[in-house]
């Protein structure tokens, strides 16, 4: 193996090269060498520290303008299996954490609330009922919508524009989002767009029923 020298400090490079020639010149005194000597230093020194903070700004700075992407969780299984409960303890724990939540559902589902996620064991949380989660956006304000870490979404076999608005809020916008919804009708056939996510997600969990 090719053994590879390790690379020479410019600013002792000078300095020898420096104090040769004012050795061999016999022109300047010892305390006028050491004077230039001492100005060498500080100068390479002082560029040294500039090349150093550029350098640390250059890599280490992340545009403005750019978001880490999101995740997409997602919470599938036929009726009564608890998907609703499953969200509803997602969405817990993502305020736990300290992150603003907003929680979205279907407009079709009026079974036990117009303006509210409720489980079938009663558990409840407000909501905004919407047949197409593109319109959120305009619902909460462009300022208001930057603000949101974490989207929950519920009986998302209903929304008509789905997997579209689901990959835009987390792969664009940077947010994570949870959807719950049905895997099938009940003849065991597609139901709305909710499939079309499982390459998609990082995660999913398919509960059983009971």
């Amino acid at each position: 193996m090719k053994s590879v020298a390790p690379p020479r400090c410019p600013m002792a490079q000078c300095s020898r090269r420096l104090s040769c020639l004012v050795g061999r010149s016999g022109l300047l005194s010892s305390s006028s060498r050491d004077g230039l000597l001492r100005n060498q230093h500080q100068s390479l020194r002082a560029q040294a520290a500039e090349l150093g903070a550029a350098f640390s700004t250059s890599s280490n700075e992340v545009p403005k303008d750019e978001k880490q992407m999101g995740k997409i969780h997602l919470i599938m299984g036929p009726m009564f299996a608890g998907k609703t409960t499953r969200l509803l303890q997602r969405v817990r724990e993502e305020e736990a954490a300290g992150r603003r939540v907003v929680v979205v559902k279907s407009s079709i589902d009026t079974r036990y609330s117009v303006d509210h996620v409720v489980s079938h064991t009663g558990q409840r949380l407000p909501c905004f009922s919407l047949a197409r989660l593109g319109v959120l956006r305009e619902r909460l304000g462009p300022a208001e919508y930057e603000r949101v870490e974490v989207l929950a979404v519920d009986e998302a076999q209903f929304i008509e524009d789905l997997t579209e608005s689901v990959v835009e809020a987390a792969e664009k916008d940077g947010k994570t989002v949870i959807v719950a919804g049905l895997s099938g009708d009940y003849r065991r056939q597609r139901f709305g767009q909710l499939l079309e996510l499982i390459p998609l997600a990082d995660r999913v969990d398919k509960l059983e029923g009971r």
